[in-house]
Order: C-alpha cells, then sequence, then structure tokens
C-alpha cells in the first residue's frame, strides 16, 4: 500500500507535502484550502507592492502594475486553478482595485503641491 493511499500526503524529493496544500509552478493543485493559500500568498505580496507602487512616477508604478505585477500572475493562477471557489478571490480583487488609485492620488499630490 502506498503513502499516497493511505493519507492525503505525498513524498517530494525526501519531503512529505500535503497534497491540499501542493502547488506546481505557483499554482495550486488541491482544493478549496490550497486555492485560498494561494490567493492569501499572492494577495499579500500584493498589498506589499501596492505600498511601494506610489514611490514611483504615476506611470511606471501604472505599467508595472499591469504588465508585470498583478495580472500576468492572477491569470495564470485563474487558468490552471478553480479559483472562483475560494472567497480570497474577492479579497485579491478589491486590493488590486485600491493600487490604481493610490497610485493616481499620490501623483496629483505631487502635482498640486
Amino acid at each position: 500500500m502506498s503513502l499516497r493511499a493511505t493519507t492525503n500526503l505525498m513524498r517530494v524529493k525526501d519531503k512529505i507535502v500535503n497534497l491540499s496544500m501542493a502547488t506546481l509552478l505557483g499554482s495550486p493543485l488541491g482544493d478549496v484550502p490550497g486555492i485560498s493559500s494561494v490567493l492569501t500568498e499572492k494577495t499579500n505580496l500584493l498589498k506589499i507592492m501596492g505600498e511601494r507602487l506610489p514611490l514611483l512616477s504615476t506611470h511606471d508604478a501604472y505599467l508595472l502594475l499591469r504588465h508585470s505585477i498583478a495580472l500576468p500572475k492572477l491569470l495564470y493562477c485563474l487558468r490552471t486553478a478553480p479559483c472562483f471557489l475560494s472567497p480570497q478571490l474577492q479579497l485579491f480583487s478589491k486590493q488590486l482595485c485600491a493600487i490604481p488609485s493610490m497610485i493616481i492620488l499620490h501623483g496629483l499630490k505631487l502635482f498640486f503641491r
């Protein structure tokens, strides 16, 4: 009887991995708790980047947000996992929607000084 048949664990490179929390190339392989943990991690990273982006010029910050930070990672995760099952997707979406307004408001503050 294999390890996988008896429990929900799998051995990878001498390391036991819980299948519900396993990822492959950043995409969750498990069920809703695994998807939620990946989306929580992406939301936390997006929050950190959102705090740092207003330090750049408005145009540069927007281009970085659009082309290299949020959309490619989110689209990959959405294409490879059923993220719609997780309530964390709405938190990620709210965080992503708040960042452009922070960038624009910071640019306006600098413009009207």
